[in-house]
């Protein structure tokens, strides 16, 4: 545990190289449950975003969770968050929305304010790039205060730019400053 919990604090910190480093050396721990793995290869397949490396990524997220996955409801939501996210980088957003959409249903099920704020706001990404900005609207007004409530400030702000530049875009300037 102590090699992911390494890798989360360099990629909070945008070290996209480091943390992979630490976390390829993670996955080959003897004994990890599925949840850990399935842990790690989220925060790998991030790790390799950061990189601009959707090849890699992919590969590190392995398939989508078969129908039956017997892990905790947040793993999984986390597992189709990233799946979404790698759909929308592969320039499939109706995909990304299928998969976010699993992710936050996942996440409502596990009763995870963390998850839930990160599948609203990856959503609201995901309809920003498609071009509905009520939608979007909906999910930020969503993920704020369940980041809020996790305590995730660094997507939090995330989630605040994100609606500064969706206020931006519909005119609304006034508003769009205060985000």
């Amino acid at each position: 545990g102590d090699l992911y919990t390494q890798a989360v604090q360099a990629l909070e910190e945008g070290h996209g190289t480091d943390a992979a480093s630490l976390l390829v050396r993670a996955l080959r721990q003897p004994g990890l449950s599925r949840d850990d793995q399935v842990q790690i290869r989220c925060a790998l397949a991030e790790a390799r975003l950061l990189q601009d490396d959707l090849r890699q990524a992919t590969e590190a997220l392995g398939r989508p969770p078969e129908a039956r996955e017997r892990i905790d409801p947040a793993r999984l939501s986390d597992l189709w968050r990233m799946h979404g996210r790698l759909a929308v980088a592969r320039g499939e957003p109706s995909r990304g929305i299928a998969f976010l959409t699993k992710a936050l249903k996942q996440a409502e099920r596990a009763h995870d304010s963390r998850a839930i704020g990160l599948a609203h706001y990856e959503l609201g990404l995901c309809y920003r790039q498609v071009g509905d900005t009520a939608i979007v609207r909906e999910h930020i007004t969503s993920a704020a205060p369940a980041l809020h409530a996790a305590g995730d400030r660094r997507h939090l702000a995330m989630v605040h730019s994100l609606s500064g530049v969706t206020l931006a875009q519909e005119g609304r300037l006034d508003e769009a400053m205060t985000a």
